[in-house]
C-alpha cells in the first residue's frame, strides 16, 4: 500500500483502546451516550443542592449501567459525568471485593485513598483537605455569627472563611491559619454541638472527626502525624500514644483484639459518617465496576447486593453506580441476589449504545489527528470500503471494538506482524497494562482484594497446591496454602499497630509449631506495597518480630514494578471476563500461573530465600526495603542525581548494582546512561 512506510515510521495510534482512569478520558464522539449521561446528571443533581450542610440528601436507588456488549464506554461515561458535574463530585471507583467478611473495609479503604490523593498536581491539596476544610469553616462561621469569635465584622469574616475554606484555613492565608491553630481547642465544644444540631448522626463521636480532620489539615509536613489521621479514617487501630496525640477519644478506636466482624462493622461505619460529612462540601459518587467477576461466587454476589442495599439505605450525599455487561448481569449476578436487593437498583437502568458508521469514522479520524498522521494516510486508513466491512453485518459497534478493528488495521498496513498465538498475544497486551499501571502512581496504592484474589484465585492448580479458607476469628489471616511437606498462610494487614502486630506474631508461631508436630513447615505471609512503613517500626516488640521473620512470618514488602505486574494480571483477568478481549478467563489464569512462576516459590520458601530464576526475573528476589526507600526519597526529592553522588549520600554503602536494582524496581525512576555516566532522573506522572 502507498501509505505502508508512513504507517511503519509512526506508533500504531490505536494503541490504547480500555479506559483504565475514568478521570482521564478523551473527547466523546458526537451524540454518542448523551441521553445516558443527561440521565446519571439528572440523578445526581439532587445531591448538588442547597443550602449546606445537606443533611437529609439522599437518592432512592442505585443506578445500573448496562451495555449489551463489553466495550460500549462505561467507564467513559463515568469519567463525562465527573467531567459535566465540574468537579463538584468525588468519584470513588470500587473494584470487587474478594473477601465478604471484610467488604465494608475494602470500600471504606477505597474511599480514603481517593480522599487522600492531590488533586491538580503532585504538591496540591488532596481531596480530604477539601473536606475537611469545608467542614470546619462551615462551623467556624456559624461561631462567629454566633458572636463566639471576638473583633471585626462578623458576617464580613464568616463570609470570607467561607469564600474558600482551602486557601483560607488550609494553610495558605498564614493570618487564618494561625487565628484557627490557636483557637481550634476553644472553639471545638461549640463546633461538635453544631454537628449535632445540624441531624448528622455519626458512628464516631463528632470531635473525633473534627480532631482527625484538623490535624489532617495541618500536619502538610509531618508526614507521620498525618498518615495517623489517615490510618483512623480507614478504619486502623492506633496505639495510645498516637491517640493521645491526636485527642482522639478511646471509645472511636478499634481495639486490636477486635473480632474481623467488629472491624468490618466500625468501617461500615466510618463510610457512612465520611457520606454524612460531605455534605458540608461535594458528594461522593460510587463507581461499582468489573461487577461480572462477582459472577463466578454465589456468596460474594450475595454480599455485594446487601453492600448496594446498605448504600442507597444507610449512605447520605452519594450515587452508587453499578456497571455491567448485561448478559454476566442478567444470567449469573441478578438470580443470586435478594428480591429485596434487586428494588434497590432504579428501573430501567441506563442502557448505552455503540457507535454508528459516522461516529466511528469521527472517533478513529479524530485519533490520526491527534497523532498528527498525515492526511494521505488517514484518508487511506479510512476508506469507505474497510469502514463499510467494519459495519456489513452491524449498524453499531462498541467502541473498544471498533477500536481493536483499527489498531489491528494499522498494524496490517504497516507490514507488521499481529500476535496470532493467544499466548502471544497476552504476553503483549499484560506486558502494555504493566508498563501503563507503573505510569500511574494512584494505582499502585494498596489493594488487598487483587492480593487476595491472586493467592486464593490465581495460584489455583499451580504445582497442586490445596487452596482454601482460613478465617481468623480477629482476620489475621484468610487464605491458607497446603503443599506435599509446606503450608503457607495469607494475611492482608495494612495497620502498623505495633499490639496488633504482637498478636499476629503470636498466632503465627503457634501455626508454625502446631504443624511442625505434624512434620510439615509452615509460615505466615503478609504482602504489603512500598507505601506502607516497614515491619516492625520503632517498637519495642521490634526484636521479636525481627525473630518471627527469620522463620516463620514472611512480610512480603512488594516494590511498585512488582506491585505493576500483580495488577496488570488483574486488569488482564477482568478483561477477559468483560469480553473485552478475546482470551477467556481461564486462558489468562493459566498464562498468569505460568508468568508468576518465581513469586509463587517465593511465597512458600523460607523467608529471604532466593529462588531460581533470570536476573532479569522481578521476583526472584527481594531489593532491601531501606535502600529503596533511601533511594525513591533521594531521587524524588533532586529530580535529577548521578548515581556516584546518590551512592555517596546514603546512610551506608552499597553497590551500584544494589542501587540500579533498587532503581528498576522504582518507576517513577528513570536510569539515563551516557558518556560514560549513569544518572537517575525522576519522572513526573499525573
Amino acid at each position: 500500500m502507498a501509505d505502508g512506510n508512513s504507517a511503519r515510521d509512526q506508533p500504531n495510534p490505536f494503541e490504547d483502546n480500555i479506559v483504565f482512569e475514568p478521570r482521564r478520558v478523551e473527547r466523546p464522539v458526537a451524540g454518542l451516550n448523551d441521553a445516558a449521561l443527561e440521565s446519571l446528571a439528572a440523578r445526581v443533581r439532587p445531591l448538588l443542592a442547597p443550602p449546606r450542610p445537606r443533611t437529609e440528601s439522599r437518592l432512592s436507588h442505585a443506578v445500573l449501567v448496562t451495555s449489551v456488549e463489553p466495550g460500549f464506554g462505561k467507564s467513559h461515561l463515568i469519567g463525562r459525568l465527573l467531567s459535566r458535574l465540574g468537579g463538584e463530585a468525588t468519584l470513588v471507583y470500587v473494584r470487587p471485593f474478594q473477601n465478604p467478611a471484610a467488604c465494608w473495609r475494602s470500600i471504606l479503604l477505597r474511599t480514603v485513598q481517593e480522599l487522600d490523593y492531590p488533586e491538580g498536581g503532585p504538591s496540591g491539596p488532596t481531596a480530604l483537605d477539601s473536606l475537611a476544610c469545608h467542614v470546619i469553616a462551615d462551623l467556624v462561621a456559624r461561631a462567629m455569627r454566633a458572636g463566639l469569635v471576638e473583633g471585626g465584622d462578623r458576617e464580613a469574616s464568616a463570609r470570607h472563611v467561607l469564600s474558600d475554606p482551602v486557601r483560607v484555613l488550609g494553610g495558605q492565608d498564614e493570618v487564618w491559619s494561625g487565628w484557627l491553630r490557636q483557637e481550634f481547642g476553644n472553639l471545638l465544644p461549640f463546633m461538635e454541638s453544631e454537628l449535632r444540631r445540624a441531624g448528622l448522626n455519626l458512628q464516631a463521636l463528632s470531635g473525633s472527626w473534627l480532631r482527625a480532620f484538623f490535624h489532617y489539615i495541618y500536619s502538610r509536613e509531618d508526614f507521620q502525624r498525618r498518615t495517623m489521621c489517615v490510618d483512623w479514617m480507614k478504619g486502623e487501630s492506633l496505639d495510645s500514644g498516637e491517640v493521645e496525640e491526636l485527642g482522639i477519644r478511646p471509645s472511636d478506636l478499634p481495639r486490636p483484639e477486635d473480632s474481623a466482624s467488629e472491624l468490618n462493622d466500625l468501617c461500615k461505619g466510618r463510610l457512612f459518617d465520611l457520606c454524612a460529612l460531605a455534605g458540608f462540601h461535594r458528594p461522593f459518587v460510587f463507581c461499582f465496576d468489573q461487577t461480572e467477576l462477582y459472577g463466578d461466587d454465589a456468596e460474594l454476589a450475595t454480599v455485594f447486593g446487601m453492600v448496594v442495599a446498605e448504600m442507597v439505605q444507610n449512605g447520605l450525599n452519594q450515587m452508587t453506580v453499578v456497571t455491567a455487561n448485561l448478559d454476566p448481569w442478567t444470567r449469573l449476578i441478578l438470580p443470586r441476589l435478594q428480591l429485596a436487593y434487586r428494588d434497590r437498583f432504579a428501573t430501567p437502568p441506563v442502557e448505552l449504545d455503540g457507535l454508528d458508521i459516522g461516529q466511528a469514522r469521527e472517533l478513529a479520524g479524530r485519533r490520526l489527528e491527534e497523532r498528527k498522521v498525515d492526511e494521505a494516510t488517514a484518508k487511506a486508513f479510512l476508506s469507505a470500503e474497510w469502514l463499510g466491512g467494519v459495519f456489513a453485518e452491524k449498524q453499531r459497534h462498541g467502541a473498544r471494538h471498533f477500536l481493536q478493528a483499527c489498531r489491528s488495521r494499522w498494524e496490517s498496513m504497516a507490514g507488521r506482524h499481529m500476535a496470532a498465538a493467544p499466548e502471544e498475544g497476552l504476553a503483549e497486551t499484560y506486558a502494555r497494562i504493566a508498563s501503563g499501571l507503573g505510569q500511574k502512581p494512584k494505582r499502585l496504592q494498596y489493594e488487598p482484594d487483587i492480593l487476595q484474589w491472586l493467592v486464593q484465585e490465581v495460584a489455583r492448580g499451580w504445582r497442586g497446591v490445596v487452596i482454601s479458607a482460613h478465617r481468623h476469628p480477629r482476620g489475621y489471616f484468610s487464605v491458607q496454602w497446603d503443599l506435599p511437606g509446606r503450608r503457607a498462610v495469607f494475611g492482608f494487614e495494612g495497620g502498623t499497630n505495633w499490639r496488633r502486630w504482637e498478636g499476629i506474631v503470636r498466632e503465627s508461631a503457634m501455626l508454625s509449631e502446631g504443624a511442625r508436630a505434624a512434620g510439615v513447615v509452615a509460615k505466615s505471609v503478609f504482602l504489603r506495597v512500598r507505601r506502607h512503613p516497614p515491619v516492625p517500626g520503632p517498637w519495642k516488640i521490634a526484636p521479636e518480630i525481627e525473630v518471627a521473620k527469620r522463620s516463620h512470618m514472611h512480610v512480603f514488602r512488594l516494590t511498585d514494578l512488582q506491585l505493576a505486574h500483580i495488577y496488570a494480571a488483574h486488569e488482564l483477568y477482568a478483561n477477559a471476563v468483560q469480553g473485552d478481549i478475546a482470551a477467556s478467563g481461564a486462558e489468562v489464569m493459566a498464562f498468569v500461573r505460568a508468568r508468576l512462576e518465581a513469586f509463587w516459590q517465593r511465597l512458600v520458601e523460607s523467608p529471604g530465600a532466593t529462588v531460581a530464576g533470570e536476573p532479569s526475573e522481578i521476583f526472584a528476589r527481594e531489593p532491601e526495603e531501606a535502600l529503596m526507600d533511601e533511594v525513591h526519597v533521594m531521587v524524588r526529592d533532586a529530580l535529577f542525581i548521578g548515581l556516584g553522588h546518590l551512592a555517596a549520600r546514603l546512610s551506608r554503602p552499597w553497590g551500584d548494582g544494589a542501587i540500579l536494582e533498587a532503581c528498576r524496581h522504582d518507576p517513577a525512576i528513570e536510569v539515563v546512561r551516557g558518556d560514560g555516566a549513569v544518572v537517575l532522573r525522576w519522572r513526573t506522572h499525573d
